[in-house]
C-alpha cells in the first residue's frame, strides 16, 4: 500500500533546507498541522498559482509552532525536507488533500564552483546597488550545504514560477546556471536609478517590479 500524506497547495515554493513562516487559519489546515504533530502524518507544500496545481513539491520535515491564538489559528515555521512528485490526489475526510509522494534526488551532486562564485559575485553586486541594511551579502562561508542553489533561490528575487522550475531541476549545476542567468538579467535593470526606486525590499529579500 502506498504511503499517503497531506498536500498543502500554496502560492509559495518550499525548498529543501529552507524555513518559511506560515499563518494557519483554515480549519482543515489546523487539523492537518495537528495531525502532523500528533499522528506523524506527513505533509508537503505544492505550488498552486494562476489556476495551475504543480505536482512536484517539498515535504515539511519539521514544524515549529510559534504562536497559537485563542481561536486555534497558528503561526508556524515549516522546515523543508525532500522533494517529491505527488500522485493519486484525493480529498481526505477532514477536507485537506492527500496523495502518494514519490521522492526523488538529484542525478548528481557535482557542480562547477566557478558558476557558484559568479552567482555570489553578481548577487553581492546587486546588494551593493540596493544599499538596504536588511539585504545582506552572501559569502561562501554562509553556504553550509551541498546544494547552495536552494539557498540562493530564496534570496534572488525569483518569481514563484521560476522558483518552481528550480525546485524541479535534478542537477545542482543546472540550478546554479539558471540562477546566474536570472541575476545577470536583472542586474542591468537594477543599475538604473528609476528601477531601483521600484524595488520591493523586505526581510532580506528583493524582487523586481516588472
Amino acid at each position: 500500500m502506498l504511503m499517503k500524506f497531506a498536500v498543502f497547495p500554496l502560492k509559495i515554493v518550499l525548498f529543501p533546507e529552507s524555513i518559511i513562516p506560515l499563518h494557519i487559519f483554515e480549519e482543515k489546515y489546523k487539523i492537518m498541522v495537528n495531525d502532523f504533530r500528533e499522528n506523524q502524518l506527513g505533509f508537503g507544500i505544492n505550488l498552486s498559482i494562476t489556476g495551475k496545481n504543480f505536482n512536484i513539491g517539498c515535504e515539511a520535515k519539521k514544524v515549529e509552532i510559534i504562536k497559537i491564538y485563542d481561536d486555534e489559528r497558528m503561526d508556524i515555521l515549516v522546515y523543508g525536507g525532500r522533494r517529491y512528485i505527488v500522485n493519486n490526489i484525493e480529498e481526505s475526510e477532514y477536507g485537506y488533500l492527500i496523495g502518494s509522494p514519490d521522492y526523488f534526488e538529484d542525478k548528481t551532486d557535482l557542480f562547477d564552483s566557478r558558476t557558484l562564485m559568479k552567482c555570489l559575485k553578481t548577487y553581492n553586486d546587486i546588494v551593493h546597488l540596493l544599499k538596504n541594511e536588511s539585504i545582506k551579502e552572501i559569502f561562501i562561508s554562509d553556504l553550509k550545504t551541498l546544494k547552495p542553489s536552494f539557498y540562493l533561490a530564496q534570496k534572488s528575487g525569483l518569481t514563484a514560477i521560476q522558483k518552481q522550475h528550480i525546485l524541479e531541476l535534478k542537477s545542482e549545476n543546472d540550478r546554479l546556471i539558471n540562477i546566474l542567468a536570472h541575476l545577470e538579467n536583472v542586474f542591468p535593470a537594477i543599475k538604473e536609478a528609476e528601477t531601483v526606486s521600484r524595488i520591493i525590499k523586505n526581510d532580506g529579500y528583493w524582487t523586481v517590479d516588472k
